[in-house]
């Protein structure tokens, strides 16, 4: 006499939840990025991961045989995060946030932690009137990220 089989477990219980990436900077427009990132992340049930990205200082003794790398940086970033992370668990208990912070460019740091995401959200970048690579941060991370990519616009932004 044969034992059954088990029953395999549907397919979406084997697939990872995945997260909804936001980058996150200090700027003006982090508070609109981050509550449409919440709600997206609250309304299809997956967990927001906020991303930070932020230049990592080093100094080097006089004579350059030695060089450190400056904590108040990544202290100072993590303390940002920690501080946006708290303000979205406050309007939005039921969403698990996770946090990140990278020493590395805004697009390699998205990039990164993009890789599988739901979706990554980031705010209009600010004009800038040189771009080394002629591209900005929207089109190099849409070129980076096999996923979807959404930036958000401020309320008076006007299409064209």
């Amino acid at each position: 006499m044969s034992t059954p089989s088990p029953t395999p477990a549907p397919h979406h219980a084997r697939t990872p939840v995945r997260p909804v990436v936001v980058g996150i900077d200090g700027g003006p427009r982090d508070a609109r990025v981050v509550a449409w990132a919440g709600v997206r992340a609250w309304a299809g049930r997956h967990p927001l991961r906020l991303v930070h990205a932020f230049r990592q200082t080093t100094s080097t003794d006089p004579f350059g045989t030695i060089s450190w790398w400056d904590p108040a940086a990544r202290d100072e970033a993590e303390q940002f995060v920690a501080r946006v992370a708290a303000h979205v668990r406050a309007r939005a208990p039921s969403v698990q946030v996770t946090t990140t912070t990278l020493a590395m460019g805004p697009v390699a740091a998205l990039a990164w932690e993009g890789n599988g995401a739901e979706v990554v959200v980031i705010g209009r970048s600010r004009r800038a009137w040189f771009r080394p690579t002629g591209l900005s941060v929207e089109a190099r991370l849409a070129r980076r990220v096999p996923g979807r990519v959404v930036v958000v616009g401020p309320d008076d932004e006007t299409l064209r």
